[in-house]
């Protein structure tokens, strides 16, 4: 059998300045939490975006791309967007879980709030005993950071593996090889599954914290009756498919189960907070740049609309759509027109990839591979419009024969005011789930 060799746990990132806002403002939150001006949904904005950007810059170092930094070309779109999604939920969770715990030292033994002082000389105390009041979570943030490399590792390999699936049809499970290695792991070592198995879903790596077990590709037979072997925690999924990196059974997020919901509006509403300011940066940029116009900006999502000097006219329906982009907080740039006889053709770049506007009407199956197929000479991404309710089966029909369309990147599919990106390895494998969203 074929091993790994052991692993050291890294340094992650420090963050400093977030956790420095942390510490500086924490005499302020503990007065917050006494006086009940601040609730521990409220979570703390430095703290989590330290927690956040670590956690990002771990599942970026393994997927070797920036998970801050991807468009609407890269054909793993759908599971970069749900795994950025999962590590905002995740830190907004451990942000959470570190302020409710400061959050139950306000309580006596009857449930009555103390006084202040008690309040601050509870805290002091309590973190005595397992450290600073940083030092237990930035201790666990080196594991979490570790794993995220880890998982991104690992849903690279997945999406690489699936390229050349014909050449390598099957994977072979291979373990570190010594006495650290975990029974359940150790069971697997050497076991041959196929790239398309839902037994593989089951065992790829990673499956626990600290796991260095790997799977490599290989043309060796199948193994007949692989180990019926169970992995109940965190790491249950396929990070390759899913894009989980930390599935919500970690403790985190049962701590937190009742205030879930507004965790999550609140992450939401730092996500958007953030989006807005790199999207005005982007904006503001463009203002010494002679060659294109700024048209405006929207505050409240952080959409803008650029024009070139020389672009295309669009009309009605397409400035629709331009219209409904920028409001939904998407960066659209109307380029020069490259080619006059092509007037009105919808051409204009979304987050830095080309698309071109279809308006969709009759019959949905036909009419999607006609549209498609138009816009392939301009673009490598198609933006479906409809006005009008759409027939979804019609549509995954539609949609499932583009399976062989070279170069398409992905379909922008706007029915009203709901948008979704089916991408091209989403058609490949025949996974239209988002659909279920318009």
């Amino acid at each position: 059998m074929g091993h790994r060799p052991l692993i050291t746990l890294s340094d992650p990132p420090s963050n400093a300045d977030n956790y420095k806002s942390w510490n500086d403002s924490l005499k302020q939150v503990l007065e917050g939490l006494h006086n009940g001006s601040i609730k521990p949904t409220d979570l703390n904005e430095s703290l989590f975006t330290g927690y956040k950007d670590t956690m990002l810059a771990g599942a970026s170092e393994g997927l070797k791309t920036k998970l801050g930094n991807f468009n609407y070309d890269d054909p793993d779109y759908t599971m970069l967007a749900k795994m950025r999604g999962n590590l905002y939920t995740f830190s907004g969770a451990k942000t959470y879980a570190q302020l409710r715990e400061v959050n139950d030292l306000l309580y006596d033994e009857k449930g009555r709030i103390v006084p202040f002082d008690i309040f601050k000389t509870n805290v002091t105390a309590y973190y005595q005993k397992i450290g600073s009041i940083d030092e237990k979570y930035i201790r666990w943030l080196r594991i979490e950071y570790d794993t995220a490399i880890a998982q991104g590792t690992k849903a690279r390999q997945y999406c690489e593996w699936m390229e050349h699936i014909d050449l390598f049809p099957n994977v072979k499970y291979v373990t570190a090889g010594d006495d650290r290695v975990r029974p359940a792991h150790a069971a697997l070592d050497g076991v041959v599954v196929a790239k398309r198995s839902p037994y593989l879903d089951k065992i790829i790596p990673v499956k626990d914290w600290g796991c260095r077990c790997d799977m490599v590709e290989t043309d060796e037979p199948v193994t007949d009756n692989p180990p019926d072997v169970q992995f109940d925690g965190p790491f249950s999924g396929n990070v390759g498919k899913d894009g989980i990196v930390i599935a919500k059974n970690h403790p985190y997020f049962p701590e937190a189960k009742k205030d879930l919901q507004a965790i999550q509006q609140r992450v939401d509403e730092f996500a958007l907070k953030e989006h807005i300011k790199n999207n005005q940066a982007v904006y503001d940029q463009r203002g010494g740049d002679k060659e294109y116009d700024r048209i405006r900006f929207d505050k409240s999502t952080g959409g803008f609309l650029i024009r070139h000097t020389e672009a295309d006219t669009y009309n009605t329906i397409q400035k629709t759509v331009i219209d409904k982009l920028v409001n939904r907080g998407e960066r659209v740039i109307l380029p020069k027109l490259q080619n006059a006889s092509y007037k009105q053709s919808g051409v204009l770049t979304i987050n830095e990839s080309k698309f071109e506007i279809k308006d969709l009407s009759g019959n949905v199956k036909k009419q999607t591979e006609k549209k498609v197929k138009e816009a392939m000479g301009d673009a490598a991404n198609v933006l479906l419009y409809f006005d009008n309710p759409v027939d979804l089966p019609e549509l995954k029909r539609g949609l499932g024969n583009l399976s062989k369309t070279a170069l398409l990147n992905a379909v922008m599919i706007m029915v009203n005011d709901n948008i979704i990106v089916i991408t091209k390895k989403d058609i490949l494998t025949g996974d239209f789930s988002l659909l279920s969203d318009l």
